[in-house]
């Protein structure tokens, strides 16, 4: 399925509906990096393909399946070593990325005001607190969305719907990953399985960024610390 394609989703959203009446488990797994351009036109070409499919493209596909989703289904979002909101430069940036009651409207409104900083006739995207690398920007937008969702689930009553985002950490071979949190494709897929099959009627992590050993990780309160010392 092309996350970028609405036409695309729906066909399977419907055939999924025709064939099994409902969906248990959705895992948004598509996403695109790209090494980080200096030319303004490319950046512009990779803010607007990362945001497209790793943002954008994870919400049409959420809001079209979840009319489907049982009381007791499970969403997984995943996230990567970026999703940190200490990665984004402006403080001011930061601090809305990091509250915990901010809107998805807000969150929104934020990414496209990083595309519009983006493009060849503004490009001052640094000058107001973006980073050069999309894939961070996407990152920390699914994390905080993942929060967002868990949130409005639970007040439409929906809140058997569990939403958490995972940082698997295995091998991605334009990715450096974080030593002892590096983990093979195998430990990975188990890592999101499980987090996809986490049984009701137990307490789970809710809204949460997981590592792959499950662990909740703080992904805002982190503007102080090194880059390593992120997972502690």
């Amino acid at each position: 399925m092309e996350v970028t394609n609405s036409a695309g989703i729906m066909a399977l959203r419907n055939h999924i509906e025709t064939k099994h009446g409902q969906i248990d488990i959705l895992i948004n797994n598509a996403g695109m990096y790209f090494y980080p351009a200096v030319e303004a036109t490319e950046h512009f070409v990779q803010v607007q393909r990362t945001l497209d499919i790793n943002y954008w493209g994870m919400k049409n596909v959420i809001s079209s399946f979840l009319p489907l989703m049982s009381d007791n289904s499970r969403i997984v979002n995943m996230s990567s070593n970026h999703g940190y909101v200490s990665l984004i430069p402006g403080r001011s940036i930061q601090r809305e990325l990091g509250d915990p009651s901010l809107t998805e409207k807000r969150l929104d409104d934020l990414l496209m005001d990083y595309q519009r900083h983006s493009t060849e006739f503004n490009y001052d995207y640094e000058e107001v607190g973006w980073p050069r690398c999309a894939y961070t920007v996407s990152k920390v937008a699914v994390n905080a969305y993942t929060r967002i969702l868990q949130r409005q689930l639970e007040e439409k009553g929906r809140g058997g719907i569990v939403v958490n985002s995972i940082h698997p950490g295995s091998y991605h071979s334009k990715i450096t990953q974080d030593g002892d949190y590096a983990t093979t494709p195998g430990e990975a897929a188990k890592s999101v399985v499980t987090t996809a099959l986490q049984p009701p009627g137990q307490i789970h992590p809710r809204g949460q960024f997981l590592l792959h050993d499950l662990t909740e990780v703080n992904w805002i309160n982190v503007t102080e610390m090194g880059f390593g010392q992120m997972y502690r």
